[in-house]
């Protein structure tokens, strides 16, 4: 997945398209917003002295218990044309990272988390598991470079780009939200959100980006947009003594496309 991406990432940024319709000549405003799936890349450091067994079980254990968790993701970019075929885009965006981590079959006294607290319920009706959705809300400022591709449907007015570039970012928050499930606290409470994750985090991270757009023409104006796109920060995001992480994710961004000044006539477009 890793490796697949990067090589996504770089050719786009590499290869040329020719253009069958114009960039708007004085740019756009693009408002969006859309989800995302999160996962990411865990490394086991060394094993922890309660845990029995080789560091590549460790390892294999960390993947088995991690998996993908939702977010959504905020974004204002300005597109700014250098020519019929090609633009740049940059904006600030608020990405949610993270991951979901999960612990199945507590039992009565096992440890929930220090900020939450153990298991007090004698009742067993089923499965006491818990979710550990870990977050790591970044600001970044994306930079991008925008293709056009061959093609069009001039009958829907619908366009296809492909984009590629990188983000940095700067971490401002970061906590992880315990949901319960099967049981509840003493408190009856089944969700907490937790600001001490026990995990160091990085400040400041950069990521690779790379996707698509679909631009749908609404009128000369105001356009569509739907860009399916990945990302994947070059650094870990976060530490403990025993492992970290880098944190990946794959989302749809929608939104509002404004172009400003003039606007070339359907005509000039579609020469």
């Amino acid at each position: 997945m890793r490796k697949t991406a990067l090589v996504i990432a770089f050719i786009c940024c590499l290869l040329p398209h020719k253009a069958l319709a114009q960039m708007p000549p004085f740019g756009s405003i693009e408002i969006s917003s859309g989800p995302v799936f999160n996962n990411h890349f865990p490394k086991a450091e060394r094993m922890p002295s309660w845990i029995d067994g080789s560091l590549p079980a460790y390892s294999d254990s960390l993947r088995k218990a991690d998996g993908m968790r939702m977010g959504l993701n905020f974004g204002l970019h300005y597109l700014k044309t250098i020519n019929k075929n090609k633009a740049i885009r940059i904006g600030v965006q608020l990405s949610d990272y993270g991951f979901r981590r999960i612990r199945n079959s507590l039992g009565f006294g096992d440890s929930i988390h220090p900020q939450v607290g153990l298991v007090a319920d004698f009742s067993q009706t089923g499965p006491r598991d818990v979710y550990y959705d870990v977050r790591y809300q970044m600001l970044e400022v994306p930079f991008s470079w925008v293709w056009n591709t061959d093609f069009r449907d001039r009958k829907r007015e619908i366009q296809l780009h492909i984009t590629g570039g990188f983000a940095p970012s700067y971490l401002f928050r970061h906590e992880t939200i315990v949901r319960l499930r099967g049981f509840t606290t003493r408190d009856g409470i089944f969700n907490y959100r937790v600001s001490n994750t026990g995990y160091n985090a990085r400040a400041f991270n950069l990521a690779l980006t790379g996707g698509m757009r679909l631009d749908y023409a609404m009128d000369r104006r105001i356009h569509l947009l739907a860009s399916p796109n990945i990302r994947i920060p070059l650094l870990a995001a976060a530490t403990r003594p025993y492992e970290r992480h880098r944190p990946w994710q794959f989302g749809i961004e929608t939104g509002v496309i404004v172009r400003l000044g003039a606007i070339p006539s359907q005509g000039t477009q579609r020469n």
